[in-house]
């Protein structure tokens, strides 16, 4: 094994993962890291990707905020659904786009609303709306806060996926300046995939 040249400082490890071989998902501790490398490698297979997002927090992060009322979770007021829409009205405003994700947790006396959702709408401060699949309902009380999402630039691939090809390979994607938390989902075909991931400081 070759060593590393001399005044070469070596990358600091932030997170590693080693190990998908299905559809699964990963979430990747980028926090303190200024690369991330990600290996997809394909055995006797065709098709298969590895879809990144990146996020502003993780989503045990989010999730305890929203129950909790940590960090930026804001209190809700009332949540409505009807005809597989939810309403959400806080109690103060909320700073959320349509676009990124709420997760909402502990309304009181119903667990239906409890989740992560694309926000679909943002009328004012204190109104937002998801599509949730679900009878007609309403709570009081409970959590949300806000995932960011943003989609990163990629490798020979599209629609913010690793690329693949139908023979046996291996493609690698660095990006630089990762957000804080990245989410990778494997979605294979036949054969066997497997996907490496380290977060590093360069």
């Amino acid at each position: 094994m070759a060593s590393s040249s001399e005044g070469c400082r070596p990358h600091s490890i932030v997170h590693a993962f080693s190990g998908i071989t299905a559809t699964d998902s990963v979430e990747v501790n980028c926090l303190h890291a200024t690369l991330l490398w990600v290996m997809h490698h394909i055995s006797g297979a065709t098709g298969g990707y590895v879809s990144i997002k990146h996020r502003s927090k993780s989503s045990a992060q989010a999730a305890n905020e929203a129950t909790y009322g940590n960090g930026d979770a804001v209190a809700i007021t009332s949540l409505t659904r009807a005809t597989n829409v939810v309403t959400v009205v806080t109690a103060a405003a909320h700073g959320m786009v349509t676009g990124n994700k709420v997760v909402v947790r502990g309304p009181k006396g119903s667990q239906t609303f409890d989740g992560e959702f694309a926000i679909a709408s943002v009328a004012d401060t204190t109104h937002l709306t998801y599509a949730q699949t679900a009878s007609d309902e309403v709570a009081l009380g409970g959590y949300c806060s806000e995932i960011v999402e943003v989609s990163p630039p990629t490798t020979g691939g599209r629609n913010n996926n690793i690329k693949t090809s139908n023979t046996a390979t291996s493609y690698t994607s660095i990006f630089a300046d990762p957000s804080p938390y990245v989410m990778l989902t494997c979605n294979v075909g036949a054969g066997t995939h497997h996907v490496s991931v380290q977060a590093m400081n360069a």
